[in-house]
């Protein structure tokens, strides 16, 4: 969430400074006012060091102690002053300090906390709507920091899995991008002045060194075309279904998407049953604090034909929320009518899924990134050599 500095006036005619993290200008504004300030300057301050990283951590930590307080007895306004109390980052506590008034002055938990759905997340406000609805919010609570730990766990495995990767590519362009932008511009020169012919090879790298600004400048506008086309040409919902239609086909990073999906639905669905919710329910509420088009269309479909009297297998087999081992597994909890501890079950076992398919793409692209950092400098340390072994016959 973005950090503004604001400049205001009192009641009393006295001139204040301070920060806010606000979604835009016009919430910091909002904020002001209803805090008996007169919004004289407001600018989006500049956050070198973002707190990004302490916010995953604080959030968490939240979690934990205002289920702890909840559980020792304490309403729901106490335990979550105290709890806010606690919080060191300076984004999250400043929005749990305004959840903390919002309930205080009569607001519910979930719609306090939707005002500040950039730092909680949309699962948050879905735990808390499910835990108010059914009147067990400690249950609630306790569910999403299960699930909460689950996808933080998949968040870091995947984030170390990548980190070597990513960082090979990095290699590959900065290195691709030197030797074709400073090193053979400076041998070409020393090539022409000796005249005579080049190899092919070397004339081949020397027009991609020449061409490669203006290359990189089309691609570059030719994508920024084709992203606004493609987004202006579609409806959110359809761009969304095509991205995930191209995606999912693509080798081994499908199988990932289609994993971590299943995990996150499973998972959602689970948490949403255990706490009370009929699946008609759970399905509807997902579908309102889904941010991905397509995702939340589905969701809304099965929700849709469960409300119709189909099954639940074949209502989210033809929303297509689940593939088919899934499913398979699902038919036994619903004959038992242990639906919520069946998709646990099923997050978790998608889990170890997820995690093998990880660990395989990691261990298939490092060595194809290290092929091509050995061909692009191969390609390019011949043919800068290729002339060199020639010279003699060029001076000659």
């Amino acid at each position: 969430m973005p950090l503004y500095r604001y400049r205001a006036i009192t009641a009393e005619g006295r001139v204040v400074t301070g920060e806010y993290a606000g979604d835009d200008v016009a919430t910091v504004r909002r904020y002001l006012l209803a805090a008996n300030l007169f919004p004289e300057k407001i600018s989006r301050a500049l956050n070198l060091l973002p707190q990004r990283s302490g916010l995953r951590t604080g959030r968490l930590l939240f979690i934990h102690s205002f289920e702890l307080l909840l559980a020792s007895g304490l309403d729901t306004v106490d335990a979550l002053a105290v709890a806010a109390s606690k919080v060191k980052n300076r984004v999250l506590k400043q929005s749990l300090e305004d959840v903390v008034v919002s309930v205080r002055n009569g607001r519910s938990l979930a719609d306090a906390f939707n005002d500040h759905v950039r730092v909680f997340g949309h699962q948050w406000i879905a735990a808390l709507k499910a835990g108010e609805a059914s009147g067990n919010l400690e249950e609630s609570v306790r569910l999403y920091r299960g699930l909460n730990e689950r996808l933080d766990e998949i968040s870091r495995k995947v984030s170390a899995a990548m980190t070597y990767p990513l960082i090979l590519v990095a290699m590959i362009g900065v290195v691709l991008a030197v030797l074709l932008i400073v090193v053979v511009p400076r041998l070409s020169e020393g090539y022409h002045s000796l005249g005579g012919e080049l190899p092919a090879l070397t004339r081949w790298v020397l027009f991609a060194s020449e061409s490669f600004p203006y290359l990189a400048g089309g691609l570059l506008f030719l994508f920024v075309l084709g992203r606004q086309v493609f987004r202006y040409a579609m409806a959110a919902t359809t761009r969304a279904r095509c991205k995930r239609r191209v995606l999912d086909h693509l080798p081994m990073i499908g199988r990932v998407r289609i994993e971590f999906r299943t995990v996150n639905v499973a998972a959602t669905l689970s948490m949403l049953l255990l706490a009370g919710h009929s699946l008609h329910d759970a399905l509807k509420l997902m579908a309102v604090t889904e941010t991905d088009p397509d995702l939340a269309s589905r969701l809304r479909n099965a929700a849709s034909s469960v409300e119709e009297g189909h099954g639940v297998v074949p209502s989210l087999q033809a929303s297509d929320l689940l593939p088919e081992t899934a499913l398979q597994l699902l038919e036994a909890g619903d004959r038992t009518g242990q639906l919520g501890c069946t998709l646990e079950q099923v997050s978790r076992f998608y889990l170890g899924l997820l995690d093998l398919s990880v660990g395989r793409f990691v261990s298939v692209l490092e060595p194809i990134l290290m092929l091509a950092i050995g061909l692009v400098i191969g390609v390019v340390v011949i043919a800068v050599y290729l002339p060199i072994f020639s010279m003699t016959q060029v001076i000659g």
